[in-house]
C-alpha cells in the first residue's frame, strides 16, 4: 500500500484529514514570514531611489528622441514640399507645421506633442519656434543657433540645432 493509501485509511484516535498532507510536514511560521517580508521592505526602500532615477533619465531619453525626431520631420517636410516648415513651441508642447501650398499659412503635419504630460518633462528654449527653408536651413536662427532644454525632476538633458539644421549629437556646448 502506498504511502498516500496509508493516509486515507482511518486509524483509531486521529481524525481523517485531506489526502495530499504527508506526515510531519511543517509549514513557515508566522516569524518567519513576517522576518521575510520585512527584508523584502528593505531590499525595496534601498533600491527605490536608484530605480526612479533610472525612471527618470529613462523619459528624459524618450523625450529628447521625440523631440529631435520632430525637428528631422520639420526639417524634412521643408526639403520635400520646397517651402517653409517649422517646429513650433508653445509652453512644454510641441508641433510641426509645414507651408504645403505656398500660401504662407502652415498646415499642421503632426498632432501638438505635450511633453509634460507624455514624460514628465519641461522644455525651456531660446526660441519659440525653428523655421526650415526648402533647403533644410534654419533660417530664423542666430548664428550661435538654437538651444532647447529639458528637465525632468533633477535630471537635465539639452538639445543644440546649427543654422544648417543639424543636431549636436551630445548635447550643447
Amino acid at each position: 500500500m502506498s504511502r498516500r493509501c496509508a493516509m486515507c485509511v482511518n486509524r483509531p484516535g486521529v481524525p481523517p484529514g485531506p489526502a495530499w498532507v504527508v506526515a510531519g510536514a511543517r509549514g513557515f511560521t508566522l516569524l518567519e514570514l513576517l522576518i521575510v517580508i520585512v527584508l523584502m521592505g528593505l531590499v525595496s526602500a534601498m533600491a527605490y531611489p536608484r530605480m526612479s532615477g533610472v525612471r527618470a533619465s529613462a523619459g528624459l531619453r524618450a523625450a529628447r528622441v521625440q523631440f529631435i525626431g520632430s525637428l528631422a520631420t520639420a526639417r524634412a517636410a521643408a526639403v520635400r514640399f520646397g517651402r517653409p516648415a517649422q517646429l513650433k513651441r508653445i509652453g512644454n508642447t510641441i508641433q510641426v507645421r509645414a507651408d504645403t501650398g505656398g500660401t504662407g499659412a502652415f498646415v499642421s503635419l503632426s498632432l501638438p506633442l505635450p511633453l509634460d504630460s507624455q514624460f514628465s518633462v519641461t522644455l525651456s528654449a531660446t526660441v519659440d519656434s525653428v523655421v526650415f527653408g526648402p533647403r533644410g536651413l534654419a533660417t530664423n536662427l542666430s548664428s550661435s543657433g538654437a538651444r532647447f532644454a529639458l528637465v525632468r525632476g533633477t535630471v537635465r538633458d539639452s538639445v543644440c540645432l546649427t543654422r544648417l539644421g543639424e543636431v549636436a549629437p551630445r548635447g550643447c556646448r
